[in-house]
């Protein structure tokens, strides 16, 4: 009987001690419901999408472009469209915001991604074994695999390099097609599905497809479905914001691998994103005047 409650006590003290610290777990998805859920109802800009916009972006530099706006990050390491539809279409649809600006970024390894899992919520104030982990690692910066450094409202920013070999971004992607199918549709339409819940009061919804380097590059040109993808998204998506393989980042030092920037690079692109925003999204509201 001893033994059972010195168990007992090990398996609650931990819970005892964040729930008492107001620690309780909430995942990424929880997170970006709350940060959706908070953002005021209008002049603001949302970047979604997986990991790339999660990461690319430093946030203080996009702030001082678009002061007026309220920015926020709602993008999921990994994670393809009809998971992240499944995650946000009640919030979306439930709250209704206006006169802003959502960028979806769209890129064909995100639309390979063929998982069917579904979101569900794991907000609780009853911590399980790996929860209790998740959250200690989160409050230990540990959550990835690689250093960062936590921006405001989601952002986060690379710290150094792990490049691996370049065959094996080619194994990686040739698997990937290996895996895939003409059909791009279904994965799209699920982007379009959260387009339509933006449709309305004013809002701009910008599909965009952000940097990777030269061998990615090289890699997608060489795939058999990358030029149907594009043709997809002409067909399917107004505004669009490309940027694929840039010169400016043509540099190592900017990568935290060959499809991810680190805190240099996002430094580089930061106002180049910036200026071609603001740009497209003048040249949109010129011509529904």
């Amino acid at each position: 009987m001893k033994r059972f409650n010195i168990k007992v006590l090990l398996f609650l003290f931990p819970i005892i001690i964040f729930s008492s610290l107001g620690f309780i777990y909430k995942s990424a998805e929880d997170k970006g419901i709350e940060r959706y859920n908070t953002l005021k109802l209008e002049n603001n800009i949302i970047l979604i999408g997986d990991s790339k916009p999660l990461v690319d972006f430093n946030y203080s530099m996009l702030k001082n472009r678009f002061e007026k706006s309220s920015i926020i990050n709602l993008s999921l390491w990994a994670r393809n469209p009809q998971y992240i539809y499944s995650v946000y279409k009640s919030i979306f649809a439930k709250k209704k915001i206006r006169n802003s600006i959502i960028v979806y970024n769209l890129t064909y390894r995100q639309i390979l991604n063929r998982s069917e899992n579904l979101y569900s919520s794991t907000n609780s104030i009853l911590i399980s074994k790996r929860s209790l982990k998740e959250l200690i690692k989160e409050k230990l910066n540990k959550k990835y695999e690689f250093q960062y450094n936590n921006n405001e409202n989601g952002f986060i920013q690379i710290i150094g390099q792990k490049f691996g070999y370049i065959s094996e971004g080619y194994d990686f992607y040739k698997t990937l097609a290996l895996k895939s199918n003409p059909d791009l549709y279904t994965q799209l339409m699920y982007v379009d599905s959260i387009k339509t819940l933006f449709n309305s009061n004013n809002n701009i919804f910008i599909v965009t497809e952000l940097p990777h380097d030269i061998v990615i590059d090289s890699i997608y040109q060489n795939m058999e479905y990358y030029s149907t993808f594009h043709q997809y998204i002409e067909k399917m998506f107004d505004n669009r914001l490309y940027f694929g393989y840039l010169k400016e980042l043509d540099n190592a030092n900017y990568w935290y691998n060959r499809d991810h920037l680190n805190n240099n690079g996002t430094d580089v692109f930061t106002p180049i994103f910036a200026m071609k925003l603001d740009s497209l999204i003048k040249e949109i509201r010129t011509s529904n005047i």
